[in-house]
């Protein structure tokens, strides 16, 4: 039940935020969080719903182990990061077939620098 109140009032909260948004008044709280431990939050609120479809959900997963590290301390905004793995594992459950099982994949992506030089060009002044 508390899991099913908990989704409620992050709808409201997703309402209420499109609203600042539409108003340009929408701001976003940065912090350090454990990543890790939001997935685990989020896996518990779903819990119901997953258990409703009879679906199994695993996670937080790495890939490669050194990833549990870079995901102990994220500097973002937690309450965003949990609306976006709450919808991950809604529509994980909502697909997927009944006795299956939905993952949590944290992965750590490295994404190229990429700089670009601009060089003004002048128009001509070239004298005949």
């Amino acid at each position: 039940m508390q899991g099913q109140v908990d989704m409620m009032l992050a709808l409201m909260r997703d309402l209420m935020n499109q609203a600042q948004m539409a108003n340009n008044t929408f701001r976003m709280v940065k912090d350090y969080f454990s990543c890790v431990q939001l997935v685990r939050k989020c896996k518990t609120i779903a819990a119901p719903q997953a258990s409703l479809k009879d679906v199994t959900l695993v996670g937080p997963v790495f890939e490669n182990p050194i990833d549990k590290f870079y995901f102990q301390q994220v500097f973002n905004d937690e309450q965003r990061y949990g609306q976006v793995i709450l919808n991950f594992l809604s529509n994980g459950i909502k697909f997927t077939p009944r006795g299956g099982t939905v993952s949590i994949l944290l992965k750590v992506v490295k994404i190229a620098n990429i700089s670009k030089k601009v060089k003004p060009i002048a128009p001509s002044s070239e004298s005949e």
